[in-house]
């Protein structure tokens, strides 16, 4: 079966595009803080709001249809529970 939810033609392309930018600085910072210590240690002081909106942010740019069914999809599960 051929997956089709991943392109990787426009995923290398979208990363060549932010390979001089801002993000690829901030993706640098954050691998270094993920490769200092556990995740579970990073996720405890390190991931705060603004963070994890960074993280689904980037999710958005180079895997919009992984994030529109991880992130999107369960919000409006979440939100049709809470109704």
């Amino acid at each position: 079966m051929h997956e089709t939810r991943f392109n990787v033609p426009e995923y290398v392309m979208k990363r060549f595009q932010y390979l001089q930018s801002r993000w690829s600085n901030e993706m640098l910072a954050n691998r270094q803080k993920l490769s200092m210590v556990s995740s579970s240690a990073f996720t405890e002081k390190s991931l705060d709001s603004s963070m994890m909106n960074w993280f689904i942010q980037s999710a958005d740019i180079f895997f919009p249809k992984f994030k529109r069914i991880l992130v999107d999809e369960k919000d409006m599960e979440l939100f049709r529970h809470i109704d």
